[in-house]
């Protein structure tokens, strides 16, 4: 095989996986390999077992490396994907949202937008409006907007979704069921808007998670005093139809 490089966060990592085969019974095996990365390399076996390149250097497996289980090149913070094989992350980053906040804890649910991760707030001990955003590119920056700003009882969601455009928070419990749906404007991370699907029928408060098809979101129904099958289905403009 040639030498393969792969960009990571703009810098380059190089790895000449010359020397690398797979033998028929589905063992990869390395006779030699030669690497350098600015943030190192490891590979390793699902045992941890293997060979460590450090930062800046470069290290040669002379006795060969054999791996019975499929072959993890890990940057520490980064996943590589060379040709058809992928090598997927061995050592999960830990971000501890509680850092920046102390009250970031006890979520439920979550959503994406391609740039950031959104937490969704549920109880840390006490009901809870705090959502979390977090930069996926570097994963450490952590910005919270308190959704109780807006309304006092904006809190105890479970489960949310997004149109790409706003950030839509589902209500199940506050203290007593409740049906208000928090959407956010994700452009600015703090416009927020309300719809009270209870204004249309009283028993739909006190639902657990959500989705959209791109243009209705659609709300699960779970508890509101009882079990309860009415779902509800919003026209994503917001303020539309139910």
């Amino acid at each position: 095989m040639a030498e393969k490089v792969a960009v990571i966060d703009e810098r380059i990592l190089k790895v000449n996986v010359s020397d690398i085969s797979i033998g028929t019974d589905g063992k990869i095996r390395a006779d030699g390999i030669k690497a350098r990365g600015t943030a190192g390399l490891k590979l390793q076996d699902n045992a941890g077992e293997g060979i460590h390149i450090k930062d800046g250097g470069d290290v040669t497996a002379s006795k060969g490396l054999s791996v019975a289980g499929p072959l993890e090149i890990t940057t520490l913070r980064h996943n590589i994907q060379k040709g058809n094989i992928y090598y997927p992350l061995g050592r999960p980053r830990v971000l501890n949202l509680a850092t920046t906040d102390a009250d970031l804890k006890g979520f439920q649910g979550g959503f994406t937008d391609g740039c950031y991760g959104y937490f969704v707030p549920y109880s840390n001990g006490a009901y809870s409006g705090k959502v979390a955003r977090v930069d996926l590119n570097n994963f450490s920056s952590v910005s919270v907007l308190n959704l109780t700003t807006t309304y006092a009882d904006l809190k105890g969601f479970v489960g949310g979704f997004t149109d790409g455009r706003y950030g839509y928070f589902v209500p199940c419990n506050n203290g007593a069921r409740f049906g208000k749906v928090a959407r956010v404007d994700l452009n600015d991370f703090s416009s927020v808007s309300v719809l009270n699907l209870a204004t249309t029928d009283a028993n739909l408060k006190g639902f657990t998670g959500g989705f959209t098809d791109g243009r209705y979101g659609y709300f699960v129904p779970y508890y509101n005093g009882v079990r309860f099958g009415k779902v509800a289905r919003v026209l994503m403009r917001f303020g539309g139809n139910l």
